[in-house]
């Protein structure tokens, strides 16, 4: 399972960064392009002036999507500024895109020198929950909460529709969390009615004692 999820980790990150380095940087270039023909023209020829307006919007809206896409594959703010920010980052941008729920973000503790693997699995865990939440709660309200030091909870809740534990499937986008707490070695527990929204709880610890223990043998 751990070589599984690295190499899909490794595998998002490439294509992250070929985004940037082909796609992205094609379309900033039409974009300035655009604006230059746009600049020239605008007082000898109207019409060309107004069709580079256009691409100019069209350019700054494809951008807009690929840099979308590359933050679902690898978020850069996670390798520069630490699972904190990038949760801020994403709770924010999820809050964007979703007028009628608010997610609250909260943290306890100290977590800039967590290792790439916990940081990258918590990011994953944190994004499918809130993934599941806009495909299936119909959630007015959603808070996540980091804490702790040498254990580490997360806990993800919800106001929306609930469901009940005895009927829950496989295809509700929970397996993927499933695995990547037994990865992290932790314990999940989700409690959920009907009616009640759903209460998701894990807890890992910070160091990896078993791996650590390997490593030192």
């Amino acid at each position: 399972m751990r070589k599984s999820i690295t190499v899909q980790e490794e595998e998002r990150r490439y294509l992250a960064q070929e985004l940037h380095d082909s796609l992205g940087q094609s379309v900033s270039a039409i974009k300035a392009i655009a604006v230059s023909i746009e600049e020239r023209s605008r007082i000898t020829d109207p019409v060309v002036s107004d069709s580079m307006k256009y691409i100019e919007q069209v350019a700054g809206a494809a951008y807009s999507s690929v840099r979308d896409l590359m933050v679902s594959l690898r978020p850069a703010v996670l390798d520069e500024l630490g699972l904190i920010h990038a949760l801020n980052q994403m709770v924010d941008d999820w809050n964007l895109h979703h007028e009628d729920t608010f997610c609250r973000f909260r943290f306890e503790g100290n977590y800039r020198n967590l290792d790439e693997e916990l940081q990258i699995n918590i990011y994953r865990i944190v994004q499918e929950a809130l993934t599941n939440i806009s495909k299936y709660a119909k959630a007015e309200n959603v808070s996540v909460t980091i804490s702790g030091e040498e254990i580490i909870s997360l806990l993800i809740v919800d106001d929306g529709k609930g469901f009940d534990m005895d009927t829950v499937t496989r295809n509700m986008g929970l397996t993927g969390i499933r695995d990547r707490v037994t990865l992290l070695r932790g314990e999940l527990e989700i409690a959920s009615r009907p009616g009640k929204g759903v209460s998701i709880q894990i807890e890992f610890p910070k160091v990896d004692y078993f791996r650590r223990r390997s490593g030192d043998r």
